[in-house]
């Protein structure tokens, strides 16, 4: 059976895995945007309760937390909806360690990770193992679609 090359260039490999388009700025900004979404869909639906950052309560805008099972909180700023929909800023998303929640929105580093989001939230999020595996099968390849 011929081999058949990956370009007309004899000298360069082919990786299968090779997709020149999936670099990490692509891929972080498809993470994170999908971390968004999943944020303020879990928060409408209530599977996930933010708690406002501030002492005014809850607001139209403002700074929200979620402590996930590890004790490490996400920090991000939403913006409610009419409807109480969530619409959660990706590019606000942090993790901060410890027993405070930070007083500022930039207290923390940056996280954008969906599927460890679902690892590390699995309780919160009420996931059993066989439902958390499909979840990141699928989540894996919306990332994917997503950042092409």
């Amino acid at each position: 059976m011929p081999a058949y090359p990956a370009s007309h260039h004899q000298t360069e490999p082919h990786t299968p895995t090779d997709a020149p388009e999936l670099n990490r700025t692509v891929w972080d900004r498809a993470s994170a945007r999908l971390l968004a979404k999943m944020l303020g869909e879990f928060a409408y639906e209530e599977v996930i309760e933010p708690l406002p950052r501030t002492g005014d309560g809850a607001g139209p805008s403002g700074d929200y937390a979620v402590r996930l099972d590890d004790g490490a909180t996400l920090v991000f700023r939403a913006r409610r909806g009419v409807y109480g929909g969530w619409r959660v800023d990706p590019a606000t998303i942090r993790e901060v360690t410890g027993e405070g929640l930070g007083d500022r929105a930039e207290d923390g580093a940056p996280f954008r990770d969906p599927l460890r989001f679902l690892a590390r939230g699995r309780g919160l999020l009420g996931l059993d193992g066989a439902t958390l595996a499909h979840l990141i099968r699928e989540l894996t390849a919306t990332l994917a679609a997503d950042a092409r």
